[in-house]
């Protein structure tokens, strides 16, 4: 059984060919290790959003017109009724 005697976490760029940490690590050179890697999206918000948004299917254009003619026949004109009966309408 193997028994780790610290865990650090680091955030590290990659070049193509290897991680290069953001900041300075205490690390025994030499030493082998275990990376689990996973991309760190924090700090980056609207390009994660890009991302999904990228990832959704492309509509065809005649499936948006047929959504912006259902959304135009929906509209209807504002009418307000004064709900306590004051005789206000706006």
């Amino acid at each position: 059984m193997v028994q780790w005697s610290f865990m650090t976490r680091l955030r590290a760029t990659f070049d193509g060919k290897v991680l290069v940490p953001m900041e300075p690590v205490e690390l025994r050179a030499g030493s082998l290790y275990q990376i689990d890697v996973r991309e760190d999206d924090t700090g980056s918000r609207p390009q994660a959003l890009l991302r999904l948004l990228q990832s959704l299917p492309k509509l065809p254009p005649e499936d948006i017109d047929e959504m912006e003619a259902g959304i135009k026949r929906a509209e209807l004109p504002s009418h307000f009724e004064d709900p306590f009966g004051n005789g206000g309408e706006g």
